[in-house]
């Protein structure tokens, strides 16, 4: 992962685990997409950046003055508790001002997407929610 990814995903993750709105739900269980295994739920995971940019994608470059986009997923084994997390999460990054080491502040914008579904893996089931989001990242 690049530098500005890390600095991007270390202010995200702070701003999540910082609102007692999420944090009620889920404590400090939010972690990169993909890195915790059989955490309990619920749980966020976060993915970042999400492009059709290669260079993007494998941070090789970066971005001057672009947008990224990120995604935020959400699981809990309740749908009430998953729509209230994902209500939650959208609240709070919709309007969310992130300070980014070495960027400065950016501010957030959701993209009018999102859902909550239920899935079933390996005889359990549960509700899985999903959001995205752009930043702007100006050096």
């Amino acid at each position: 992962m690049n530098a500005w990814m890390e600095e991007l995903a270390k202010a995200l993750r702070a701003h999540i685990v910082g609102d007692d709105s999420i944090t009620t739900f889920v404590d400090t269980r939010v972690y990169p997409a993909g890195v915790a295994e059989n955490p309990a739920m619920p749980y966020i995971t976060y993915t970042l950046p999400i492009s059709s940019r290669h260079e993007y994608v494998l941070g090789v470059v970066d971005p001057a003055a672009s947008w990224v986009r990120f995604q935020v997923d959400w699981y809990s084994t309740s749908y009430t508790e998953a729509v209230q997390l994902g209500d939650a999460l959208f609240v709070s990054l919709a309007t969310a001002t992130l300070t980014v080491s070495g960027w400065g502040s950016v501010r957030v914008f959701p993209l009018p997407t999102g859902f909550v579904e239920k899935q079933e893996e390996a005889g359990v089931t549960y509700f899985r929610g999903m959001h995205r989001y752009w930043v702007l990242l100006c050096p």
